[in-house]
């Protein structure tokens, strides 16, 4: 079973996330209506595989609140779920460790797309932002953003190995493999592990 936070201060867009989310098949769901109660059930379910936060939300609320909960909680993937299109804010939170970023604007299917790649280890990135993270000084290595832990994961992703697998190989913890993706990820301007591995063999980035 799958188990999903959704996190927004109106009960009537929680139940409508909830019904959107049943065509994942078997999703257990916790709800939240403020950052609070984000912060309590992030604390309380370990096993949380994915949260859909409104930034805008009662409390301190806002990129700086989501960093600090993705500081908190590194092994839980968080979809932003926002009316705010602002193509700066958008980047604010990817760039803050989001593994996407939806408006509420757009329709379910863009909102399961999103749900299905951040759940199989990718990162949904809007059309909008998806120039993210390109501007680079000139001359710079091009595996410089990329720890030489997160190069061995790389490696290993660029070999075909599970997730699972990685873990064992490298002898971490599951969720810590799952952080280091998200980072290499967002290093390498990415959405999932096959363009990773494409971009690995492009750049060279493991000879």
């Amino acid at each position: 079973m799958t188990k999903i936070l959704i996190a927004d201060d109106h009960a009537l867009v929680r139940d409508g996330i909830r019904a959107q989310l049943a065509a994942l098949g078997d999703v257990e769901i916790v709800e939240a209506s403020d950052w609070a109660e984000v912060t309590a059930l992030v604390g309380a379910h370990a096993d949380l595989e994915l949260a859909l936060i409104d930034l805008n939300m009662p409390g301190r609320g806002g990129v700086p609140a989501l960093s600090e909960l993705i500081a908190r909680a590194p092994a839980v993937p968080i979809v932003v779920l926002t009316a705010t299109e602002d193509p700066d804010v958008t980047r604010d939170a990817l760039r803050a460790g989001a593994m996407g970023y939806v408006s509420k604007r757009e329709p379910a299917a863009v909102l399961l797309g999103a749900v299905r790649l951040v759940l199989s280890g990718g990162m949904y990135v809007p059309p909008s932002v998806a120039d993210i993270g390109r501007s680079k000084p000139s001359g710079t290595p091009p595996s410089a953003d990329l720890t030489p832990r997160q190069l061995d994961v790389l490696a290993l992703i660029v070999e075909g190995k599970s997730n699972q697998e990685i873990a064992d190989a490298l002898n971490l913890a599951l969720a810590t493999v799952k952080v280091h993706l998200a980072a290499i990820f967002r290093a390498l301007e990415v959405n999932n592990r096959t363009q990773a591995a494409m971009v690995a063999q492009k750049r060279g980035l493991l000879r």
